[in-house]
């Protein structure tokens, strides 16, 4: 098998801090220009594809595209209390298949009543092209085991009972096929976000943020078992057979002898996702202690709460509620972080702490009923710590011992998976490596 990525670029940058004079002190300007060219190829042994290598497949493909962009950023302070950012930028990507451009922009601006009071905003659009992967790879296959929800239920067992379907529906293995898809669009979305910054007395500071995401065309690749889980909701009208949505999620998967024989392939191409909105409000903290006789001490905190989140499949699909819905998400829903450090001459640490609030199990994230299905319910909320140590005898060498999951903390257990599924344990949101010891040595030439 043969390849091969390449990315060439070649970046100029011009700056001023002193453009003009304001009142509130002197304009800067920044200009930057890009220009490059991105190549990717894979060609894997051609037994991977035509069927010579029996039970395996690879990912075949390629693409190259030129590129270039022009950005810019103003920083003006109006006045001593207001200051406003200005900033755009245009890029532009050149393929075989056409050219695809865009440009986006950004506002900001800060208003300091007083020194230790700080009101921030800031409006943007966001532009992201999809990469050449996504948009040139082959047909490509690969083999897994996918459950048949709808067959399983034409055996009396619902999503909610997979247990007691018969293995050959439960656990069936299927060869699918995915590739890349030229006709992708860009991603696109607008930003904005507005807050405060407090600082109550020397070396602290408290913020709130309210942060606001609207994504547009987002590339994802699709997922086998949605896939037959949507084809069960189709097939048994808890969904309308004739929607987009249903259409198409029909003709990506083949049935032996028709509708209702066993699933034999899946096709799960790149595609873009509609439309997703985002709204969250995040709170932090920090605080550095003035040096003492046993070193110094600083703190940090943050916490994060998604107010809102919808998704959106395909144009004219209903809006679904990501936070209530677990069919469609097992995100939590609160998120939040802690540190304490302690340095003292040559000595450091810090102790970091990571927390998510409760997530569904499996059990509901299998069925239309949510909370109310057989079985379904709430994992508990989740955290762990890591620990850093360092010692720096002279200034060019700097020794650490680093710890994650200190406790070595397992995920929760959740009883609900089937007895076909390999780990009880939702593979996104956690994971089983334990706790992991890192011990580093660096020397720095030239440290004095």
């Amino acid at each position: 098998s043969y390849s091969k990525t390449t990315s060439d670029l070649l970046r100029a940058q011009v700056t001023n801090s002193n453009l003009f004079a304001l009142p509130g002190g002197n304009a800067g300007l920044a200009i930057v220009a890009e220009a490059g060219k991105q190549d990717w190829r894979y060609d894997p042994d051609p037994g991977f594809l035509n069927g010579d290598i029996w039970g395996q497949t690879a990912v075949a493909g390629d693409g190259d595209r030129d590129r270039y962009a022009v950005t810019s950023e103003l920083r003006m302070p109006v006045l001593k209390t207001l200051t406003l950012n200005l900033s755009g930028r245009y890029d532009n990507f050149k393929t075989h298949d056409g050219t695809l451009d865009k440009a986006t922009y950004s506002l900001g601006v800060e208003f300091r009543p007083f020194e230790k009071l700080l009101f921030r905003g800031k409006y943007g659009t966001a532009f992201k092209a999809p990469t050449l992967s996504d948009l040139y790879q082959g047909l490509s296959g690969y083999y897994s085991f996918v459950t048949d929800y709808y067959q399983c239920s034409l055996a009396g067992h619902g999503p909610d009972d997979i247990d007691n379907c018969p293995t050959n529906y439960a656990n069936r293995q299927y060869r699918g096929t995915v590739s890349g898809n030229p006709d992708l669009r860009p991603i696109n979305a607008d930003v904005w976000s507005a807050g405060a910054v407090w600082s109550p007395f020397d070396r602290s500071s408290i913020s709130v943020d309210y942060l606001h995401w609207k994504i547009d065309d987002e590339v994802t690749s699709q997922s086998a078992d949605a896939l037959t889980l949507q084809e069960y909701r189709c097939r048994t009208a808890i969904d309308d057979i004739n929607s987009e949505l249903c259409v198409q999620t029909l003709s990506q998967i083949t049935r032996a002898g028709g509708s209702v024989g066993n699933i034999t392939g899946i096709y799960t191409p790149k595609i873009n996702v509609s439309r997703e909105t985002l709204d969250a409000i995040t709170l932090a903290a920090n605080y550095k202690t003035p040096e003492t006789k046993w070193g110094t001490f600083s703190f940090r905190g943050s916490f994060t709460e998604n107010l809102k989140h919808e998704y959106q499949q395909y144009a004219g699909d209903d809006v679904i509620d990501l936070l209530t819905n677990p069919y469609w998400s097992s995100d939590p829903k609160r998120k939040a972080d802690f540190s304490a450090g302690w340095e003292k001459g040559a000595y450091n640490a810090v102790v970091y702490a990571n927390w998510f609030s409760q997530t569904p199990n499996y059990a509901a994230t299998i069925t239309d009923a949510g909370y109310a299905g057989n079985r379904a319910g709430k994992l508990p909320s989740h955290i762990t710590w890591n620990l850093s140590l360092g010692y720096q005898p002279i200034p060019q060498i700097e020794l650490s011992l680093m710890v994650n999951n200190v406790f070595n903390k397992m995920p929760p257990l959740d009883k609900s998976y089937p007895g076909t599924s390999g780990a009880p344990y939702n593979s996104y949101n956690f994971d089983v490596y334990g706790r992991a010891i890192y011990v580093e040595a660096r020397y720095n030439f030239g440290a004095k």
